[in-house]
């Protein structure tokens, strides 16, 4: 039942005076604070279950927004080091190919050795 339902059935039963006009605006008020507590309840409950999972499969939790500056920070630090450009830098141009090297003749055929290895006959054992 939603709140716009009981609020609407709470109007016709002040209208009908079964309940005064105090009493039904408790009645919605009740409603909506206990909706709110389960809610609440239910999310918190949640939140539990997915941090024990994550937990039992070895998942990371995200960071928090000082976290992510604070790897931000640190990677333009490296980029700059390393004299990387950012994507908010304009881009370096791109260097020239390098010439082709030149074509490597062909190595010659030679034969593979011989297997010098003697093979013991069953009479040698």
């Amino acid at each position: 039942m939603t709140a716009e339902k009981l609020q609407e059935t709470v109007d016709d039963l002040v209208g009908q005076g079964k309940v005064s006009k105090d009493e039904g605006k408790k009645i919605v008020n009740d409603f909506v604070e206990d909706v709110d507590n389960r809610r609440t309840d239910v999310e918190s409950r949640v939140k539990e279950m997915v941090d024990k999972f994550t937990e039992s499969v070895n998942l990371p939790r995200l960071i928090d927004q000082d976290q992510y500056e604070q790897l931000v920070s640190r990677l333009d630090a490296i980029e700059a080091k390393l004299g990387i450009d950012t994507p908010d830098a304009p881009a370096a141009p791109v260097a020239e190919a390098a010439p082709e090297a030149p074509a490597v003749e062909e190595a010659k055929e030679t034969p593979a050795p011989k297997n010098t290895t003697r093979r013991r006959k069953s009479s040698d054992a």
